[in-house]
C-alpha cells in the first residue's frame, strides 16, 4: 500500500491555490498586498499556529480552498478573498 506524505500534498495545494488567488485578483491587488500575506502566512506556518485542527485539516489550506471558493462562486474580491484567508 502506498503511503502520501500529507504534508508534502498540503504544500502543494496551498501553492496552488495561492498562485490561482493571485491569478485571478491580480488586477485588484495593491502593491505590498502579496508581500504582506507571504510574510503572515509564512510567520503562522514558522510558528506553528496553523496546526490541524481535530479532523486534521489545515486551517491555511482550508482558508485558501475556502477563499477560492467564495471568490468563484460569490464573486467577492481582493477584501473578501484576504479576509477569509487570515
Amino acid at each position: 500500500m502506498e503511503t502520501i506524505d500529507q504534508n508534502k500534498a498540503e504544500e502543494q495545494a496551498i501553492t496552488e491555490l495561492l498562485t490561482t488567488l493571485h491569478d485571478a485578483l491580480a488586477q485588484h491587488l495593491r502593491p505590498n498586498d502579496e508581500e504582506q500575506l507571504n510574510a503572515i502566512l509564512k510567520d503562522m506556518h514558522d510558528n506553528g499556529v496553523a496546526q490541524p485542527n481535530a479532523f486534521h485539516l489545515n486551517p491555511m489550506l482550508f482558508g485558501l480552498q475556502t477563499a477560492q471558493i467564495a471568490m468563484e462562486e460569490i464573486g467577492l474580491r481582493r477584501e473578501g478573498v484576504l479576509a477569509i484567508i487570515l
